[in-house]
């Protein structure tokens, strides 16, 4: 029976290896994050960001956008809410026809702070998966990922006048063919001096 139980533990473990989105819907059910990453501080324009403390490979699941999944008039809301006193981060994206969010304002979870990137930059893509009948925002590797590597992915080609974007790029922009999907983002300045983290609107096109 030991036996038997032993190879079927190896079996799982090879099944959420094997098939990402297997291992994506295992975190997602609870609700916590994978390890192998963790939050720094990088300078006043970008914040914080997400970092590897170990490889992943390409393809492999990443982390999930978490949040409160929410309508697309609730969301709205809260942005303007959020917007000039913590700062939000407000997903907005459609999903059987309706429009919806997610809004990570208040989440515990890192994929929140996983910054833009492009060109060489850009090693994540963000995906919709759905599990037990919900829709939700995870991120996976586009490209194999090493230790000291901050993740980021492109949040569209309307992000390109962000400040973080100013600075020459070390690669050419990858085609964008090859995304799940594409992202717009509107910065809104916080009035409140001593909250330093930008409001950000996300929103699948």
């Amino acid at each position: 029976m030991e036996r038997r139980s032993t190879r079927l533990n190896n079996t799982a473990n090879q099944n959420t290896e094997t098939f990402p989105e297997n291992q994506a819907e295992q975190y997602i059910r609870l609700k916590k994050d994978k390890d192998g990453f963790v939050v720094r501080y990088i300078d006043d324009t970008i914040g914080k960001g997400v970092f590897a403390e170990r490889s992943f490979s390409k393809g492999e699941f990443l982390l999930e956008y978490d949040g409160d999944l929410v309508s697309n008039k609730e969301g709205t809301r809260r942005l303007e809410e959020h917007s000039n006193t913590f700062g939000c981060y407000v997903f907005f994206f459609k999903y059987g026809g309706k429009s919806l969010s997610i809004d990570a304002t208040f989440s515990k979870q890192m994929g929140r702070f996983v910054n833009d990137g492009v060109g060489a930059d850009e090693n994540a893509l963000m995906k919709r998966i759905v599990v037990d009948g919900s829709p939700h925002l995870v991120l996976f590797a586009r490209r194999d990922i090493y230790i000291g590597d901050e993740i980021r992915y492109d949040y569209g080609d309307v992000s390109r006048n962000l400040p973080w974007r100013k600075r020459p790029l070390t690669d050419e922009k990858k085609n964008t063919t090859l995304k799940e999907c594409c992202v717009s983002i509107r910065r809104l300045e916080i009035k409140d001096d001593s909250h330093k983290v930008a409001c950000m609107l996300y929103e699948f096109v």
